[in-house]
């Protein structure tokens, strides 16, 4: 059973139950957490409140100005920023993860056209239709094959849409794990410097941010999740980061392990004060077990040569679900990464990316929306949430405190 706490919908003005969820706060301080609802219907369990809104911040590329826009978690905030949706049809529609509260900014994905309400589109609740003959880019239905793979380049139809919403995600959130990284933590906060050493497949390696080599280093010129993680650490805690990132595209978990010591104790473990692992994209067919102890060799690599590191396993998002050639074991690894790793060690977290993107699915959104490629790698919005649930994951309340009456 996945670790992720599941939550009920909370609308203005309704109060539904909640499971528990424990937020860390950067402190690990067990007092803080909500404790499970007692079998009497008579008390209620915590409700989460809606998120605190925000002065709306004007994005038109990339700068360290908008870096709190653009990791404002998905999960609880009333701004949001470049949602991405990928039109099919010349008269097609696409569904927003939030029901807009007035203004909404319809852009294409280099954040250099703005489109008219009326002339190029209409929005009806969370959908958004284009008028036919309208300015909106579309892809034509028929560039897809059987298996809704686009043969065309997808992200030149993808569409980022910003708007407020007073409506609330619904469903899984990441777990705040500081407890499992809080010596990286310490060091990052007290020290102020630190290393991060950074190790997958292509989706670690950035593919396809906007400011990447794959992604053509176009506007708005997005870095790679990681260097978006980095980035946030340094600017929250003042802090100088040290990183490495040695991965490679196309690789499976094997490979990986195949290739650790070249790529990662090279650098000398004891240098190396939290290790990222992000493989699994590439694993379709490979067995748990095979999967597992790829993974955990590593892991068991690396903390035997310095038993002070910290480890944050990072659990792939689905492919395109459409794909019968690539989706395969990806949905199941959160759970294996927890079960047979993360669970059994003090000092290994697991960032439960799978969760948060599969909660996209269920909203009502395709996961054409956020792939670059429309197979497996997440465009400028994707990335971003990969970068927002690994800081939840590491810095707890210091990154996104979810409110609870």
């Amino acid at each position: 059973m996945k670790k992720v706490k599941k939550f009920l919908s909370v609308l203005l003005g309704v109060f539904t139950a909640f499971s528990c969820f424990a937020c860390g706060d950067g402190k690990s301080d067990e007092s803080e957490k909500k404790p499970d609802a007692p079998n009497n219907p008579s008390i209620t369990t915590p409700t989460l409140q809606p998120a605190a809104e925000k002065e709306w911040q004007t994005v038109t590329t990339y700068s360290k100005d908008v870096l709190s826009a653009y990791l404002q978690p998905i999960w609880y905030t009333r701004e949001v920023y470049d949602e991405s949706v990928a039109m099919i049809g010349e008269t097609g529609s696409v569904n927003l993860l939030y029901l807009p509260k007035g203004d909404v900014i319809v852009r294409d994905y280099k954040l250099e056209k703005t489109y008219e309400e009326g002339k190029d589109y209409t929005i009806d609740g969370k959908k958004i239709t284009r008028i036919k003959g309208g300015n909106l880019p579309f892809c034509d239905a028929s560039t897809y094959d059987k298996n809704g793979v686009n043969t065309q380049a997808p992200i030149r139809y993808h569409l980022n849409i910003s708007y407020h919403t007073d409506e609330m995600w619904e469903g899984a959130m990441p777990e705040a794990q500081v407890e499992k990284v809080s010596k990286f933590m310490n060091k990052v906060k007290t020290e102020k410097a630190a290393s991060i050493m950074y190790y997958g497949d292509s989706i670690t390696v950035g593919c396809s941010a906007s400011d990447s080599d794959e992604g053509g280093h176009i506007n708005p010129r997005l870095p790679i999740w990681a260097n978006l993680m980095t980035a946030w650490l340094e600017e929250t805690y003042d802090a100088d980061i040290q990183t490495w990132n040695t991965a490679e595209g196309g690789w499976l978990s094997l490979q990986g392990l195949g290739a650790f010591d070249e790529r990662v104790m090279a650098v000398g473990a004891t240098n190396i004060d939290l290790l990222v692992l992000g493989f699994g994209m590439n694993d379709i067919r490979t067995s748990r077990q095979d999967y597992i102890a790829n993974m955990k060799e590593m892991v068991d690599t690396y903390l035997t040569a310095n038993p002070n590191g910290s480890v944050v396993l990072v659990a792939p998002m689905n492919p395109n679900t459409q794909n019968t050639n690539w989706m395969g074991n990806q949905r199941y690894m959160e759970e294996w990464l927890t079960e047979d790793i993360a669970d059994k060690y003090d000092n290994v977290a697991i960032a439960q990316v799978n969760s948060v993107f599969t909660q996209l699915e269920t909203s009502g959104k395709l996961t054409r929306d956020w792939l670059a490629n429309n197979i497996n790698h997440p465009n400028d919005f994707g990335v971003r949430i990969y970068a927002q649930v690994l800081l939840k994951t590491l810095a707890g309340d210091d990154f996104c405190k979810e409110i609870y009456a």
